[in-house]
């Protein structure tokens, strides 16, 4: 029996609704919607790939699951997604057994952002960047960002669990499940449920906001060489909210004394990604100036790994 969900979706797919589409509409990833159309012959079902690994990998995979490991955490050990696990198990004849991954979400009593530090407003930032204020605080990340999380954890006293998200294969998530911290971040931060489009920046004391800016850029920015010939270093920040990035943009240009550059606007890709995206760049020495303003005042508990090294490597080849 087809439920009304699933009649939806079989309908939107016969009017020509792309599959991604469809799972923004739906609020959810393209896979189940593959996985609906497929039961239904509308398209061929779909076929996860499996990493290829090699046998002590594959041997410690067999060793962590025995030891009642769940599949999500071997998956996040080993970085590997959790359908190279499974494959994995399933080729040498053991069933995945249904455990439930070792999730333990407390936060230290004590913690608030009230009495601020450099490594809380580093995590601040990556919660105005990547996080989800609502009863509980989710923060997402990705596997090679993985330090960011670790980080996070440890200054709120290392008890989260980081997870791998199911739907995806190199997505992962922390919850900081303390409800009255989450109504802290909403009444001292106006950090709502629905926030995108309109964060603003936050009072804090001078000493705090290059740690500030460096969470939210490990969270929803980007460092790169923009040009390969000429090696230039282009750093981004993107949001919803047009007032938040003109804070920034602000803070940088007179602290730093840096050219203000115009903050470009991107239109939804789709019709189901309604809200406004906007971009603000630095280029060349500009680059330069905002790293070394966000570096030379921070430490490696209050950065992204991955991308202060993207700077180490310019300057180094610079030199």
């Amino acid at each position: 029996m087809i439920d009304d969900k699933e009649k939806e979706i079989i309908e939107l797919y016969k009017n020509k609704v792309s599959i991604k589409n469809i799972g923004l509409k739906m609020g959810c990833s393209s896979y189940p919607i593959r996985r609906i159309l497929g039961n239904h012959n509308l398209i061929r079902k779909v076929q996860r790939k499996h990493k290829q690994v090699n046998k002590n990998i594959i041997q410690q995979i067999i060793s962590m699951h025995e030891n009642d490991i769940a599949c999500g955490d071997i998956a996040i050990e080993l970085n590997l997604d959790i359908w190279t696990v499974n494959y994995h198990l399933r080729k040498n004849n053991i069933k995945p057994k249904n455990l439930v991954s070792n999730e333990k979400t407390s936060v230290s009593n004590e913690f608030s952002f009230k009495e601020m530090t450099k490594e809380k407003a580093f995590a601040l930032g990556v919660i105005f960047g990547d996080g989800h204020v609502g009863e509980k605080i989710t923060i997402y990340g990705s596997k090679k960002d993985i330090d960011i999380l670790n980080k996070i954890n440890s200054t709120v006293g290392g008890k989260c669990k980081i997870i791998l998200d199911k739907r995806t294969e190199n997505s992962l998530y922390i919850h900081l499940n303390k409800t009255k911290l989450a109504k802290e971040l909403q009444n001292d931060f106006q950090l709502k449920s629905n926030k995108s489009d309109n964060i603003i920046f936050p009072k804090l004391n001078e000493e705090f906001v290059p740690a500030f800016i460096s969470g939210f850029l490990a969270a929803d920015g980007s460092i790169f060489i923009a040009d390969k010939k000429r090696g230039y270093l282009r750093i981004t920040f993107s949001s919803c909210s047009l007032v938040f990035l003109e804070s920034i943009q602000n803070l940088l240009c007179n602290g730093i004394g840096i050219k203000k550059n115009n903050i470009t606007k991107t239109k939804p890709k789709n019709q189901y990604a309604k809200k406004m995206f906007y971009c603000l760049i630095f280029n060349g020495q500009n680059a330069v100036k905002v790293c070394q303003y966000l570096y030379d005042n921070t430490t490696p508990e209050t950065r992204s790994d991955r991308k202060f090294q993207v700077y180490l490597d310019h300057i180094a080849r610079k030199n």
